[in-house]
């Protein structure tokens, strides 16, 4: 049952596939596989849930899914807690996606958030788009909003890139006994600032490690749980400093729900 599964301890999940050719094996670690798997055998492909809300936060993906989920739990975001996040699977699914909830059918409201690069740019000249985002109920978020310049960032640039680092190299080492390198991995070492987005520097690193023709890539959302493990570890002041970019993006995202609510309503 997805409702009684755990958000915030993936690693208690086991996924047990039982087939007349090979048996019964048991999977420890089903989120390795992008969580596709454990999605569709819990029958939620379909944005993991029916329960769509009046407001919905579209997102691009998983990782900034998981990572809402997370945010939202702390006390100033508690009330944001109600709002549907829907992830789109794919940055170039959000105009679809926006226009399903939007006007032309279930006439629902929603924030949309978007990485600021050129994906991102592409995606707001679609028609279905441009249509439905400029409605008095919808609202649109890019990552830049934070910062206020027009540099390109993902959503992992949020954080701290000695942290995000060190998410990476521990997500990377709990997959040493599972055959995905091809030799042994070593940890990247953060000499001077990475060039944004992170993750392409990342991913570049990653695949280096891998075997000849592989087609394995980075989990980001896996790299995000441990990220937000590790920031749940420290003391409290620690901790603000290092998800202050995320909760500014949050606020951002509280006051654009403040704004679209009264719409909701009628």
């Amino acid at each position: 049952n997805p409702f009684l599964a755990v958000r915030n301890c993936i690693d208690s999940l086991i996924f047990v596939n039982k087939s007349a050719n090979d048996g019964t094996k048991i999977n420890k670690k089903p989120f390795l596989n992008k969580y596709q798997l454990l999605r569709r055998e819990l029958g939620i492909m379909l944005n993991d849930s029916f329960l769509i809300g009046d407001i919905n936060l579209v997102v691009e993906g998983n990782t900034e899914k998981l990572a809402f989920h997370r945010l939202f739990q702390f006390e100033k975001y508690r009330d944001l807690e109600w709002m549907n996040i829907y992830n789109a699977d794919g940055v170039n699914n959000i105009p679809q996606a926006i226009n399903y909830l939007g006007k032309n059918n279930l006439k629902l409201s929603g924030i949309a958030i978007l990485d600021s690069d050129s994906e991102a740019d592409d995606v707001k000249k679609v028609k279905a788009y441009k249509n439905n985002i400029k409605e008095n109920n919808w609202e649109e978020l890019e990552i830049n909003v934070v910062f206020g310049d027009k540099k390109t960032r993902t959503f992992e640039d949020l954080f701290p890139q000695e942290l995000y680092v060190k998410a990476y190299n521990n997500y990377c080492n709990s997959l040493k006994s599972l055959e995905v390198f091809g030799k042994e991995f070593v940890n990247y070492e953060l000499t001077k600032e990475i060039e944004m987005p992170i993750i392409n520097t990342l991913s570049a690193h990653f695949k280096s490690f891998l075997p000849e023709n592989s087609k394995s890539s980075i989990t980001k959302q896996d790299v995000i749980r441990h990220l937000l493990d590790i920031v749940d570890e420290m003391p409290e002041k620690e901790r603000n400093s290092s998800l202050s970019n995320a909760f500014k993006l949050c606020d951002k995202i509280k006051t654009s729900f403040i704004k679209i609510e009264k719409y909701a309503n009628n």
